[in-house]
């Protein structure tokens, strides 16, 4: 690991076309917006750096651009953001939070966002929908605007702040129980609902 950080964060963009994704992250790492911003071909990847308590964080953001397969690896927290003016983008949450299930470790953090909360006149997606669905889910919600910067930060803050907690305890029970025990046949494993909710 770099010695300048104590912990790496891998964070996913996720989510239809053209429900602000890029936007978001540009938002998000340089504090700006571009009212025509190109739909992303490929991938996008920001650095940012961020303290939260006592850790030292480098933070990996991937906005796939809608191509997730190969990126899920190693990926310790997500933002699924659908677009509050496109019923279809949030009709689709549902199909992006099963895939981030199937690809990605137990208990990845995830975070949905209903992103273009600015754009009230053409809303079609209520706010009280929405977390429905993050209720249903077991993760958190927010309604966000790249435009305005409306939780924007606060939103990556919260995602942040729970995969390095995460990584935090994981390194303090390695360090804390030399000895790993194994659960017999007959034992159940605790079961996680996420780290975000």
């Amino acid at each position: 690991m770099d010695s300048d950080y104590d912990v790496i964060c891998k964070l996913l963009v996720i989510g239809d076309s053209s429900v602000g994704k890029s936007c978001m992250l540009l938002r998000y790492s340089d504090d700006r917006f571009l009212e025509n911003h190109m739909a992303t071909i490929g991938v996008d990847f920001k650095l940012k750096k961020e303290t939260v308590g006592n850790y030292k964080a480098k933070i990996q953001i991937w906005d796939t651009g809608s191509i997730t397969a190969g990126y899920y690896k190693g990926a310790q927290g997500v933002l699924i953001v659908y677009d509050v003016t496109n019923r279809e983008s949030f009709e689709h949450v549902k199909s992006w939070y099963d895939e981030v299930k199937q690809n990605t470790q137990e208990g990845v953090c995830i975070i949905m966002c209903g992103n273009k909360a600015d754009i009230e006149k053409d809303r079609v997606v209520p706010t009280a929908e929405g977390e429905k669905l993050a209720n249903q889910l077991g993760i958190a919600f927010f309604e966000t605007s790249a435009k305005t910067s409306d939780n924007i930060h606060i939103a990556f803050r919260k995602l942040i702040e729970s995969c390095i907690k995460k990584q935090a305890l994981g390194k303090k029970n390695l360090s804390s129980s030399p000895n790993t025990t194994a659960l017999n046949d007959n034992e159940k494993k605790p079961t996680e609902h996420g780290c975000c909710g």
